[in-house]
C-alpha cells in the first residue's frame, strides 16, 4: 500500500493498493498520481486524496503493514518522517515542483538528507 499522513496525523490514509505479486524491477519506478496529475507519462496508480503542500508524509507498507520506506516534508512531525523532514516543495506553475530522492536509491533514513526540491519533475524516470 501507498499511504499518506497529514503533517501531525496519527493514522494512515490509503492512497493506492497494489495488486498481490506486483514487483518493481531494480532501478525501476512506479508512478502514483493524484487527481491533479495529468502526465505524461500516465500514472500506474491514481488516488483522489489531496496531499498538503506545506507538510505531510507518504509511506509504502507491505502486505503485513510493515513500513518499507517513507518520506515526510515541510512541517511534518508524524511517525512516517525519517529523521528531519525534507523541505516542502514550493507551489509553482505546471508542471510544478516536487521533492525527489537524489541520487536515486540513496537512503540514509534521514528525509532532509535524502530528498531535495526539484523544479523539473521527472515522473517514472531518474531524478536530476
Amino acid at each position: 500500500k501507498i499511504v499518506y499522513r497529514s503533517a501531525a496525523g496519527t493514522s494512515d490514509v490509503t492512497l493506492a493498493t497494489l495488486a498481490d505479486g506486483t514487483t518493481i524491477a531494480t532501478g525501476g519506478f512506479l508512478l502514483a498520481g493524484g487527481g491533479g496529475y495529468v502526465g505524461p507519462p500516465a500514472a500506474d496508480a491514481s488516488f483522489a486524496t489531496s496531499l498538503a503542500a506545506t507538510g505531510g508524509a507518504v509511506g509504502v507498507r507491505d502486505a503485513d503493514g510493515a513500513l518499507l520506506d517513507s518520506v515526510g516534508w515541510g512541517t511534518a512531525s508524524n511517525a512516517l518522517v525519517e529523521g528531519t523532514p525534507a523541505p516542502a516543495p514550493p507551489t509553482t506553475a505546471a508542471p510544478g515542483s516536487s521533492i525527489v530522492r537524489l541520487p536515486d536509491g540513496h537512503d540514509t533514513n534521514a528525509n532532509a538528507a535524502d530528498f531535495t526540491v526539484s523544479s523539473s519533475p521527472t515522473p517514472r524516470a531518474a531524478n536530476h
